[in-house]
C-alpha cells in the first residue's frame, strides 16, 4: 500500500467509520468489460473486523500517480492509478463465477481523511493476517510473466548441484526482468507478504501460490552458490544468470514469512529495519507505518498519525524506543555526512535522527556483530519540541586526518599511505601491530576475530598479504630492508636467492610477500645471524614469520596464527576475497586517522576536527561536528579498537572523558 494525496475523492462516497467496532469497508466488483475509462463499477460496504466478515485483500503498489484511470463505486466516480484498474479487471476476470469481497487501500480507505488513514493503517496488521487469500498483483503479464510462471508452476523445488539447469539457464532474462519488478521493494507490499495466511501471486492472468515461489527461491538462492563449480559457462551467458539469480534476493518477504507464523520467534525492531532497508515509499511516514503490523515486540512505540510531518514522526520513534527499550537508535542512516549523489535529507530532519528512506547503506552504517553491548544504559533528554537531543557519552578523539575512496585508486595505496605515515613497524593504541590494525580495519572485524576456529579471519588476512604487492606507492619493488636482508644471507653465509625464496615461501606465498613489501624482517635477521646461516629460519612456524603481522609471541596482544585450510598456490583464490570486499564494501567511503594513532572508516562528508564519539546506549560508534554550543552527527564509523569493545570497558579504563552532547 502506497498513500498519496493524488486524487480528491466526493465525500458523499464515505460514511464516518466507527473505530470503536473496528469498522472497515469492502469492496465487490460488479462489472468490468476492460481495464480502461468507467468501465469497471465496484460496489462498497461497511463491515466490523469484530464480525469476522470474509474477504480477499489485494497487495499491489498503486504505480505512477500521475497515469490514473476512473472507475465507478457507489455510483460516483472515483480516480484511481492505471496498474489498480488492471488489477480490478483481472480480478474480476478471475472471480466473476463468484461475489467475492475484496480489502483494496486505495478504495476502502478515504485518502482524504487523515485520522482516517491513520487508525486504517493502525489495522492493517489484523486485515491482512485475518484474510482468506492474499492475493500479490505483480502487474500485467508479458512474454517473460509468462513463462516465468510456467516454469514456477512445474518446478518440484528438488534441486541438487547435479541438476541439468537448462531451465534455468534459459529463463535467466525472464527471471531478472520479474524479479526487478516495483512489487518487491515496495516497503508496504512486505508487511502484507509477512502476514498473510495463504499468499497466492499473479501476474496478469497467470498465477502461482506462495509455496511454489518459495520453493524456485530456494532453488534460485542454492544455484547461486554453486552455479562456478558445476557449469561450463562461457563468461557473458555466467554473467547472465548470476546477475538474473542477484535479483531473488528482492522476493526476500518469501524466504522470511516463516519468521511470522504463530509459535515463531518474533524478528526484533532491528531485524524489521535492516530487513526492509532497501524498500521504498512515496510517503516517508510510511517506513515506520508500514511495519506497524509486524512489530510483534512491540517495540515500534508509535500510531500511525498523517497528521505530523516527517521530522517529528522520525523524532519521536526515536524518542519512544529510548523510553521503552533504553535503545539509542541511530543505525548510520542518520547523519549530515551520509549524503549521496542520489538523496538528500529529509528537510528540517535533525541530524541524529535517522533518514528511513536512505538506500544502500555501507557496512558501516549496518547492524553488524561489532556493534557495542547496550552498557550502559542511555542517557538523554529531548527538548520541547522534540527536534534536539541531549545524550551522554565518550569523547574517544578527534579525526586528524582522511583519505576518500576514490575509483581509479583500486588498492587504496592512498589509505595505506596514511595508516603507516606514523611508522609502518609503530604500535596501534590497543597493542597490537600497526599493520595488523589496518588490516582489522578494512574488513571492520570484531574484537574476538581470529580465535582459533575463524577460518574465515585467516583466509582474508592471506589474501590481504598478497595484495600488499600492489600497496607500495613509490614503487612496486620490495621494501629496502629486504634487499639489505637477501645481501646479508648472500654475503655472509654464502646462500641464493632461490634459497631464501623456498626458506619464506614453505607455508604459502603470502609469506614471502608479507615479509619481502613491509621488510617486517628484524626477527629474521637476528636469528639467521645467531645460527650464522639460513638455518635460523628454515624451522621457523609460519606464527613466528609472521611476527610483523601477528605481534612477537612475548607480547600478550599477540595474535594466534592457527590455520585449518590448505592455502591454494599463489593465494590467488584467498586474494580475490579480499580485493572483491573492498572494491564492494567501501564506495563512498573514508578512511581517516586520529591524534591517539586510532585509524577507522567513515562516511564520505568527514572532516577533520570531526568528534569521534560513543554514546551511551547506542550500538554504533559516531562522527560528531562542533556547531557552536551543540553538535551535529556526521554518520557512523568503525574505529578499530572502539567499535564492538563495552562501553563499560571504555568507560571503566579512564582513557576518555565522558561529556554531555547536545545533538541537533
Amino acid at each position: 500500500m502506497d498513500i498519496t494525496q493524488e486524487g480528491q475523492q466526493s465525500s458523499s462516497l464515505y460514511i464516518k467509520l466507527d473505530e470503536s467496532k473496528a469498522q472497515t469497508r469492502l469492496v465487490t466488483i460488479e462489472k468490468a468489460s476492460g481495464p480502461d475509462a468507467l468501465d469497471i463499477r465496484c460496489r462498497l460496504s461497511v463491515v466490523s473486523m469484530n464480525n469476522n466478515p470474509s474477504y480477499t485483500a489485494l497487495s499491489y503498489v498503486w504505480g505512477d500517480p500521475g497515469m490514473r484511470e476512473p472507475i465507478i463505486v457507489n455510483g460516483i466516480p472515483l480516480s484511481v492509478t492505471t496498474n489498480l484498474a488492471d488489477a480490478l479487471y483481472h480480478l474480476y476476470e478471475r472471480y466473476k463465477e463468484k461475489r467475492v469481497s475484496f480489502w483494496i487501500d486505495a478504495i476502502c480507505i478515504n485518502q482524504d481523511d487523515l485520522s482516517e488513514r491513520g487508525s486504517q493503517v493502525n489495522m492493517m496488521g489484523d486485515i491482512y493476517s485475518r484474510a482468506e487469500i492474499v492475493l500479490a498483483w505483480l502487474g500485467k503479464a508479458d512474454e517473460d510473466s509468462s513463462k516465468l510462471f510456467s516454469l514456477i508452476n512445474t518446478e518440484t523445488g528438488n534441486i541438487d548441484a547435479n541438476r541439468n539447469w537448462t531451465e534455468i539457464e534459459q529463463s535467466s532474462k525472464a527471471i531478472k526482468n520479474v524479479f526487478e519488478r516495483p512489487y518487491w521493494l515496495r516497503m508496504w507490499t512486505q508487511q502484507e507478504g509477512f502476514l498473510a495466511r495463504n499468499l497466492l501471486f499473479v501476474c496478469g492472468p497467470h498465477s502461482t501460490p506462495g509455496q511454489n515461489l518459495l520453493k524456485f527461491a530456494t532453488a534460485c538462492y542454492h544455484l547461486q552458490k554453486v552455479v562456478h563449480k558445476h557449469r561450463n559457462l562461457d563468461p557473458s551467458t555466467l554473467w547472465k544468470i548470476t546477475h538474473a539469480l542477484i535479483t531473488m534476493k528482492n522476493c526476500r518477504m518469501i524466504i522470511f514469512r516463516r519468521s511470522f507464523r504463530p509459535g515463531q520467534s518474533a524478528p526484533n525492531l532491528n531485524h524489521l529495519l535492516l530487513l526492509t532497508k532497501d524498500c521504498e515509499s512515496n510517503d516517508p511516514r510510511d517506513m515506520l507505518y508500514a511495519l506497524h503490523g509486524i512489530d510483534r515486540n512491540n517495540e515500534l512505540c508509535i500510531n500511525p498519525d498523517y497528521k505530523k510531518d516527517v521530522p517529528r514522526v522520525y523524532a519521536e520513534f526515536i524518542q519512544q524506543v529510548v523510553r521503552k527499550n533504553s535503545l539509542l537508535v541511530l543505525n548510520g542512516s542518520n547523519g549530515i555526512g551520509t549524503e549521496s549523489v542520489n538523496h538528500k535529507r529529509i528537510l528540517g530532519l535533525p541530524s541524529w535522527t535517522p533518514d528511513f528512506t536512505r538506500k544502500h547503506q555501507s557496512l558501516c552504517d549496518q547492524f553488524q556483530p561489532w556493534n557495542m553491548p547496550i552498557d550502559p544504559k542511555p542517557e538523554t533528554g529531548f527538548s520541547m519540541d522534540g527536534l534536539a537531543l541531549t545524550a551522554k557519552g565518550l569523547f574517544i578523539d578527534k579525526v586528524k586526518q582522511y583519505e576518500l575512496e576514490e575509483m581509479e585508486d583500486l588498492f587504496r595505496k592512498r589509505w595505506w599511505a596514511l595508516a603507516c605515515q606514523g611508522g609502518q613497524e609503530s604500535t596501534y593504541p590497543t597493542g597490537i601491530p600497526r599493520i595488523q590494525a589496518y588490516f582489522r580495519t578494512l574488513l571492520l572485524f570484531h574484537p574476538g576475530a581470529g580465535h582459533s576456529d575463524d577460518d574465515d579471519f585467516f583466509q582474508l588476512a592471506v589474501g590481504f598479504m598478497m595484495s600488499m604487492m600492489l600497496l607500495r606507492e613509490e614503487d612496486m619493488g620490495p621494501s629496502p630492508k629486504f634487499g639489505e636482508f637477501c645481501q646479508l644471507l648472500k654475503q655472509q653465509f654464502n646462500v641464493t636467492e632461490a634459497q631464501i625464496r623456498e626458506a619464506l615461501t614453505k607455508h604459502g606465498w603470502h609469506v614471502y610477500a608479507f615479509i619481502q613489501i613491509t621488510g617486517a624482517l628484524d626477527h629474521l635477521t637476528a636469528a639467521c645471524v645467531k645460527a650464522s646461516g639460513l638455518e635460523g629460519i628454515t624451522d621457523m612456524s609460519e606464527q613466528t614469520l609472521l611476527e610483523g603481522f601477528c605481534g612477537p609471541e612475548s607480547d600478550p596482544h599477540h595474535l594466534k596464527w592457527v590455520r585449518k585450510f590448505d592455502v591454494p598456490e599463489m593465494n590467488s583464490e584467498f586474494y580475490m576475497r579480499f580485493m572483491s570486499h573492498i572494491h564492494f564494501d567501501f564506495t563512498h567511503r573514508a578512511f581517516f586517522t586520529t591524534p591517539k594513532g586510532y585509524m577507522g572508516l567513515g562516511p564520505k562528508g568527514i572532516q577533520e576536527g570531526d568528534l569521534v564519539s560513543v554514546l551511551f546506549g547506542c550500538q554504533q560508534t559516531l562522527l560528531l561536528r562542533p556547531v557552536e554550543d551543540y553538535y551535529l552527527v556526521v554518520g557512523s564509523c568503525y574505529v578499530n579498537g572502539i567499535s564492538g569493545e563495552s562501553m563499560a570497558r571504555l568507560r571503566e579504563s579512564g582513557d576518555f572523558e565522558e561529556h554531555r552532547f547536545e545533538l541537533r
